[in-house]
C-alpha cells in the first residue's frame, strides 16, 4: 500500500499540467512599512525554459541603511495535491541563507548542484556593490537585463516541468527584523530534458 502512495504522489508532482503565461509577483511581509521594497517586476518569457535566456526587469529599493540580511527561501511544486514543499537539497530549494552580502561569491566558488556558479557569476556582474555591507538607502533600476539560465540538474528532473511558487523573506542580520517578503509564481520548462518525463503536458 505504501509503494502504491508513493507511486501515485509522484505521478501526481511529475505530470501535474504547466498554465501560467505571465509572472504572478506578490508582496507577503507582514509590516507593510518593511524598508526593502521591490517593484515593476517582469520576467520574459514564460513559461521559463532552462537551458534558455530570460529578460528581467524591476526596481530594488531600501528606506534606510541596514547591515546586511539573512534570507529565508521556499520553492514549492504546485500539484494535483497541492502545494508541495521542494526541500532544500545542496543549498538548492526551500533553503536560508546567512549574509546575503557573501551569498553571490558562495555559489560561485561552491558551484552547488553544477548551476550556482552560472548564475551567481551573471548575477555579480548585473549588480552594482552587491558584496558591500552596510546596504545604504537608495533606489536601483534593472531594465531588460539578460540571464542565461543553465540546465536543470539531472538529479533535479522529475521536478522541472510545472508550476511553482517561489517565496523570499529578508530580515535583517544582528536585530531579526523583517525587511521585506515576496512571493513569486511562475511555470518552468526543460527545453534539454528528453522522454515521456521531459515532455510538457499541452491542453
Amino acid at each position: 500500500m505504501t509503494m502504491k502512495i508513493l507511486v501515485t504522489f509522484i505521478l501526481a508532482v511529475v505530470t501535474v499540467q504547466a498554465r501560467r503565461n505571465e509572472l504572478v509577483f506578490e508582496d507577503c511581509s507582514s509590516n507593510v512599512d518593511h524598508p526593502l521594497q521591490i517593484t515593476s517586476v517582469q520576467v520574459t518569457p514564460m513559461p521559463i525554459v532552462a537551458p534558455g535566456n530570460i529578460t528581467l526587469s524591476f526596481t530594488v529599493e531600501s528606506a534606510r541603511d541596514f547591515n546586511g540580511a539573512d534570507v529565508k527561501l521556499r520553492l514549492a511544486r504546485e500539484t494535483w495535491f497541492g502545494s508541495v514543499r521542494i526541500p532544500c537539497f545542496r543549498n538548492i530549494g526551500s533553503c536560508t541563507y546567512t549574509n546575503t552580502c557573501t551569498l553571490l561569491d558562495r555559489m560561485d566558488r561552491g558551484n552547488w548542484l553544477h548551476i550556482s556558479s552560472t548564475i551567481a557569476r551573471q548575477l555579480k556582474a548585473m549588480i552594482p556593490h552587491y558584496n558591500t555591507c552596510p546596504v545604504r538607502r537608495g533606489r536601483t533600476v534593472f531594465t531588460d537585463v539578460q540571464l542565461q539560465l543553465p540546465s536543470i540538474p539531472t538529479v533535479l528532473v522529475l521536478l522541472s516541468n510545472g508550476d511553482y511558487s517561489f517565496q523570499f523573506k529578508f530580515t535583517e542580520r544582528g536585530t531579526g527584523e523583517e525587511l521585506g517578503c515576496y512571493r513569486v509564481k511562475f511555470t518552468l520548462a526543460s527545453g534539454s530534458t528528453s522522454g515521456w518525463l521531459g515532455r510538457r503536458r499541452r491542453r
